[in-house]
């Protein structure tokens, strides 16, 4: 009987070592989970303009393709706006003049209309990729592309036609001026606030995204750097 109740005594206790020590891995694992979770996501601000070669191969080449891949841990931040200039109405509104012409006003004005009504960034950034590639004739491509991604048209062009798109656009431009330093290449990008490294931001940011994130790092990483 006495062998019985120690063997008993034994089975309790393994039982509860067990509990304990599976109660422990869940806590550090659940600890971890919520460590990654708070990690600060990388932060990419593109300054470009609808028109500008170079803006357009930095989205579609490397933004766009970027984000596919990393939007676990990157987010973005479109300003379309570069070395344009802004003049306030008297009846209200402001005018623009852009380096490459009224065309490229009014294509960055959509692009501005966009960020706000597109509430999906991963849309966005297909929709804004899709106009770039082809954007003298905002209205026309940008029929075409919300077509293509299912994006709602009617409030961007309302928006692109009226004192509201100016007022976004005009706002675009203060985040454009109060860049330090100052903008002087479109495009310009900044990764969490910095201008550093600007050459392999326009050309590499996937790896220079995955070099700023302080978290676990996503596979795709790893094989950038091989």
């Amino acid at each position: 009987m006495q062998n019985f109740v120690n063997i008993a005594v034994c089975a309790i206790v393994l039982m509860s070592v067990s509990q304990i020590s599976s109660f422990n891995i869940y806590q550090n694992s659940h600890n971890k989970k919520f460590q990654w979770d708070n990690i600060p996501k990388v932060e990419v601000s593109a300054y470009y303009e609808v028109l500008c070669p170079d803006s357009i191969r930095f989205v579609r080449n490397e933004l766009q393709t970027t984000y596919s891949k990393l939007s676990s841990i990157m987010n973005f931040h479109l300003i379309p706006y570069g070395k344009a200039s802004s003049f306030a109405k008297s009846e209200g509104g402001y005018e623009f003049n852009c380096q490459h012409g009224q065309e490229e006003c009014f294509g960055n004005m959509v692009h501005a209309c966009s960020n706000k009504y597109v509430q999906s960034k991963s849309v966005l950034l297909d929709f804004v990729a899709c106009m770039i590639k082809d954007n003298r004739d905002a209205i026309k491509i940008g029929k075409s592309c919300a077509k293509e991604y299912s994006v709602d048209w009617q409030p961007i062009e309302r928006c692109a036609h009226s004192i509201e798109g100016e007022n976004l656009l005009y706002e675009e431009g203060e985040k454009t001026h109060n860049l330090s330093p100052r903008l002087r290449f479109v495009p310009t990008v900044e990764l969490d606030k910095s201008q550093s490294n600007q050459r392999s931001l326009l050309h590499d940011l996937a790896i220079q995204v995955c070099k700023h994130y302080t978290g676990p790092l996503p596979s795709v990483c790893t094989e950038l750097n091989h």
